[in-house]
């Protein structure tokens, strides 16, 4: 038994090594321009030859629009390698225990509501990213009883799955079979059916027998069509964005968006904009919108900005596209005698960079610094005597219901936008500006003005609108699927 176990995990040792190497050396050449060049013939020759007149048009308008947007859209034609831990037989898959047998199989503990239905969410990222709507779903799920499941995009296992528990009753899942780049890849049939086969072994293992897949993203579409036909799970799409207008998503995900909208059994939207989309193509929405954490981000523990100049002029979130450069820079030349702090960044990073981060701090009121720990956001609001929201409006943002504006709320902070259609929505919750000179005088207004009953009407917006009332809206209609199909459907705890 020992001489298996011990070639059982050199087996599994030597593919890891072997995957890590491959991955190492993969993304070597990825970077190469040669194979920039390899990937817009594959696109080149695909168009021209694999998909008829349709794909000939498609080829003249992309080379038609090179010299203005560039090689864009060739992330779909890049090479897939499968998984070399997916092909040892299932005992060397196996993890291996120090006493030198096969450990066991997963165990997962019984719900604490057996009525619950279990839920696999297939999200956007992984779960430490910048937390936000699918990970607070996930929290006051699991904290109601449900068993979350949240499928990494990322990270793979030498088995059919590896189970790391996050907290109680919730737990990422890895599985062992390879995920194409969630936004720029392609999901195919053959790669659909291969992820479910790991979640075949998922499903037998926690004794999952009724299930919600949450797909957060259009590039799921195969596989939560593979875990309804096979695994007899709810397809719920909870459409966060308008995926269509936001750069770097490929054409995959640009197609598959209008048919999971369809194919959905529930289709969930986050604003008005997406719900009226949905509704013109003959489909009927729930609107669930953001919300916030309330006890947390209204209970600040210690201030943070107290070295900085008062007034201090707030933003917190991601600093990406659709942040107005231009109009932040504007505002703050305009009232230099104000401190204009920025947290947060592209993705994770500790520190804002590029020629406009550069140019914003050639200002000596403006303060960038970067990501901080969702844990000390509340901190950081405290300071805050006006907040803001200085997005551009396009096609991104219209459909945007921004996280931050209940965030801002819960502290009662005075809040200036930028005439976003789900901010407008709000009354006088939100003073919307759109020049910089209106925004500056907006700011100065909310300086001046220490009304406490607006102040009030801000938290109390706040305290409506938790994260725990979004899951009680999710769990109705989620689980009236299983009543109308006549199962027992749980009820809100």
């Amino acid at each position: 038994m020992l001489n298996q176990n011990e070639e059982r995990l050199s087996a599994q040792l030597g593919v890891a090594a072997f995957q890590e190497q491959f991955r190492e050396k993969l993304n070597e050449y990825q970077t190469q321009r040669a194979w920039r060049l390899m990937l817009i013939a594959r696109k080149a020759y695909s168009l021209a030859f694999m998909q008829g007149w349709s794909g000939r048009w498609l080829l003249a308008k992309w080379l038609a629009e090179i010299p203005f947007r560039g090689f864009q859209g060739l992330e779909d034609y890049g090479l897939t390698f499968p998984e070399v831990g997916f092909y040892l037989p299932p005992i060397c898959r196996r993890p291996v225990m120090d006493s030198g047998g096969v450990a066991p199989r997963q165990t997962f503990p019984i719900s604490l509501r057996p009525a619950a239905f279990d839920v696999l969410i297939l999200p956007v990222f992984d779960y430490e990213y910048r937390f936000q709507r699918p990970q607070h779903l996930a929290v006051e799920f699991a904290r109601a009883g449900h068993r979350v499941f949240w499928i990494s995009p990322t990270r793979r296992a030498i088995q059919h799955y590896e189970a790391i528990q996050l907290q109680e009753n919730l737990w990422e899942i890895r599985l062992g079979s390879a995920i194409p780049d969630i936004y720029s890849g392609e999901l195919a049939e053959r790669g659909a059916e291969r992820l479910c086969q790991c979640l075949e072994e998922l499903y037998e293992d926690a004794g999952i027998t009724t299930s919600c897949a949450m797909l957060q993203l259009p590039f799921w579409r195969p596989l939560g069509l593979q875990i309804r036909n096979r695994l007899g799970g709810k397809l719920v799409y909870d459409c966060m964005d308008n995926w269509a207008a936001f750069p770097g998503f490929g054409d995959f995900n640009r197609r598959q968006e209008a048919a999971l909208r369809k194919d959905a059994d529930l289709l969930v939207v986050t604003a008005q904009w997406l719900a009226k989309r949905a509704s013109m193509a003959g489909v009927t929405p729930v609107l669930i919108p953001n919300a916030v954490d309330f006890s947390f981000v209204s209970k600040p523990c210690e201030k943070r900005l107290q070295d900085y100049k008062k007034p201090i002029i707030g933003y917190i979130g991601a600093i990406e596209q659709w942040f107005d450069y231009k109009l932040f820079y504007a505002v703050a030349r305009l009232r230099p005698s104000y401190s204009f702090i920025l947290i947060g960044a592209f993705g994770l990073a500790k520190n804002v960079i590029g020629d406009q981060a550069r140019w914003l701090e050639s200002l000596p009121n403006v303060h960038l610094l970067g990501h901080k720990d969702y844990a000390e956001i509340p901190d950081y609001l405290a300071d805050f005597d006006v907040c803001v929201i200085p997005f551009v409006v396009n096609e991104v943002t219209a459909a945007t219901d921004p996280v931050k504006i209940y965030e801002y709320c819960s502290q009662g902070k005075p809040v200036v936008a930028t005439p976003l259609p789900e901010l407008q929505r709000l009354g006088s919750l939100v003073a919307i500006a759109g020049s910089a000179e209106e925004f500056a005088s907006k700011v100065d207004e909310a300086l001046a003005n220490r009304d406490t009953a607006a102040t009030a009407e801000r938290i109390r917006f706040a305290q409506e609108n938790t994260w725990r009332r979004r899951y009680e809206a999710f769990a109705s209609e989620m689980g009236a699927l299983f009543t109308s199909a006549g199962a027992e459907g749980p009820s809100p705890a």
